[in-house]
């Protein structure tokens, strides 16, 4: 069952991945059963504890992907968020990485440093802090998400959801 694990997975920008991962005209016997990859419109796409990631970047000799959630690609106001975790049997956070809050719908006693959502969004304003802060404001919601900021401080330097999103993005 192995004679077809030779092709490598391409898709975009996403090129020459071999085993563990499969998928796309690669058997599942060819990697392991939790690293499909697909490919839609040339965007790379792994699904890792039933949540879909966007793959922006691998490095199959150091063992690293970069991966970003596929909700939260576009807007971080959106009510359909959740915590982000992924399987510690099979990936470690890099260093350079933390954990960051996002708050929704704060009573105004309790108001961090936070912005508005755009008009069309569900939400009246999200905030951003440092996931391990000991005592978060009051809020209707929270996720944590992983940014790459190793102290989770850069994150006070956010001022609006646009710039939110693009660190969200960044993976």
């Amino acid at each position: 069952s192995y004679t077809n694990c030779s092709n490598a997975f391409h898709c975009g920008d996403i090129t020459q991945v071999g085993v563990p991962f499969w998928g796309d005209g690669t058997p599942e016997s060819c990697g392991h059963p939790e690293l499909k990859l697909t490919c839609s419109n040339d965007v790379t796409a792994i699904e890792i504890m039933e949540v879909k990631y966007r793959l922006l970047k691998i490095n199959q000799g150091d063992q690293t992907l970069k991966i970003v959630r596929d909700d939260y690609c576009d807007k971080v106001c959106s009510p359909k968020f959740g915590d982000t975790k992924l399987n510690s049997e099979l990936f470690d956070y890099v260093i350079g990485s933390s954990d960051v809050t996002l708050l929704y719908d704060c009573t105004s006693s309790s108001k961090v440093a936070d912005f508005s959502c755009p008009d069309d969004e569900a939400y009246e304003d999200v905030a951003a802090i440092p996931a391990d802060v000991p005592r978060p404001p009051i809020c209707k919601s929270k996720v944590v998400v992983r940014i790459c900021d190793a102290t989770g401080f850069g994150i006070f330097n956010i001022q609006n959801a646009t710039a939110l999103e693009a660190v969200v993005r960044e993976g």
